[in-house]
C-alpha cells in the first residue's frame, strides 16, 4: 500500500484523498513493499517514524523531528514523534511513582520489569512504524492524534 509523502495517509490511485497531492507511480517499488527513499536527502517516512521509537534516543529524535522541516510538516511523522514523547513522559511518571511509593527492594525489581516491558513496547512500535503500520496506543494515541 502506498502512503502520501505529504500527510502520511494511505493512497489508492494517483492522488491523495486526504490532502490532494499527486502521488508518483512507483516502478515496482522497493523489495518487500518498502517505500523508496525520499528525494532531497530526506528520510523515508517509515524510517523517520521508526527512529522516533529507538530506546534511549527516541525522545531526543522525536523532539528534533518536531522542530525540523520537512518532518514537522508530515502528519505521519508528527503522530509518531508525539506518541513517542508522550510514551516517554508516561514511562517517567510511572517509574517515579513506583520508586517513590514502594520499598527499595520491591521498587528495584518492579522497576526492572517496567524497563524491560518499555523496551519491548518501543521495539514493537519501531517494527510497526517500519512496516508502515500506524499503531495508536490506548491512552496516549488519541492525545498524539490531536497534536498532528
Amino acid at each position: 500500500m502506498a502512503f502520501c509523502s505529504q500527510c502520511g495517509s494511505p493512497v489508492s490511485g494517483s492522488f491523495c484523498g486526504n490532502c490532494g497531492k499527486p502521488v508518483e507511480p512507483s516502478a515496482g517499488g522497493a523489495p518487500g513493499g518498502q517505500p523508496q527513499p525520499a528525494a532531497g536527502g530526506e528520510l523515508a517516512d517509515n524510517l523517520a517514524c521508526t527512529l522516533c521509537y529507538i530506546p534511549g534516543a527516541g525522545l531526543i529524535i522525536s523532539i528534533i523531528f518536531l522542530a525540523v522541516a520537512p518532518y514537522n510538516q508530515n502528519k505521519r511523522v508528527r503522530f509518531d514523534a508525539w506518541q513517542s514523547i508522550l510514551l516517554h513522559a508516561a514511562w517517567f511518571v510511572v517509574t517515579t511513582v513506583v520508586w517513590t511509593l514502594l520499598p527499595w527492594s520491591a521498587a528495584y525489581w518492579l522497576g526492572r520489569l517496567l524497563h524491560l516491558a518499555g523496551v519491548i513496547l518501543l521495539v514493537f512500535l519501531m517494527w510497526q512504524a517500519y512496516q508502515n503500520k500506524r499503531l495508536a496506543l490506548p491512552v496516549i494515541g488519541p492525545f498524539a492524534e490531536k497534536q498532528r
